[in-house]
């Protein structure tokens, strides 16, 4: 791998990390704080309570978050990486949550030759089955994924569906811990 395309991946992941960090931080800046807590992030302006909500992915609120993933080395290929950079819009009306995944990954073929472009997208639509101000969080809904790559490499090149669960609970500093469960089944062999 060149020094030059080491160096673009670096500015690349570091763009989408800073991205990413910042977009909820900007999200909730528009808010009044909640609270005087002055361990809410007094230095910021932001509370505890609009960070937890900014990171929430169960929060009644519209967002486009960029992640990025860069492996410099992957096991049994330790002169190739990859990159995914993942665009995720999210819409919000009342209890429904409609979340999208845009894979945009880079991943390697063999004899330093490399797959980029679109990878399958994946939609997966939650109804939220606690009420406002519950503890705990749950959500349920389908999932279904498009046979939208641009290359065999980048993605399965069928069409998926299944269903989804999320459960967040705060933890510490009221930031939300959870994980989400995807369960699918081709539709095409």
């Amino acid at each position: 791998m060149s020094p030059e395309l080491v160096r673009a991946l670096r500015v690349e992941s570091r763009l989408a990390l800073v991205i990413d960090l910042a977009a909820p931080a900007r999200a909730v800046a528009q808010e009044k704080p909640a609270s005087s807590d002055p361990a809410a992030g007094a230095a910021s302006g932001i509370s505890a309570a609009q960070m937890a909500k900014a990171n929430n992915p169960l929060a009644d609120m519209n967002a486009l978050n960029l992640q990025n993933f860069w492996a410099p080395s992957l096991r049994g290929l330790p002169d190739d990486y990859s990159n995914t950079l993942n665009v995720r819009p999210v819409m919000v009306a009342g209890r429904q949550i409609i979340r999208a995944t845009i894979p945009l990954p880079t991943v390697p073929l063999g004899g330093g030759a490399y797959a980029s472009g679109l990878g399958d997208i994946n939609v997966f639509d939650a109804i939220k089955l606690t009420g406002e101000g519950a503890h705990t969080d749950f959500a349920v809904g389908p999932l279904v994924v498009f046979p939208s790559s641009t290359d065999h490499a980048l993605g399965q090149s069928k069409w998926q569906a299944g269903g989804a669960v999320v459960a967040i609970h705060p933890h510490g500093r009221r930031q939300p811990a959870g994980r989400p469960r995807h369960v699918s089944d081709g539709l095409r062999g």
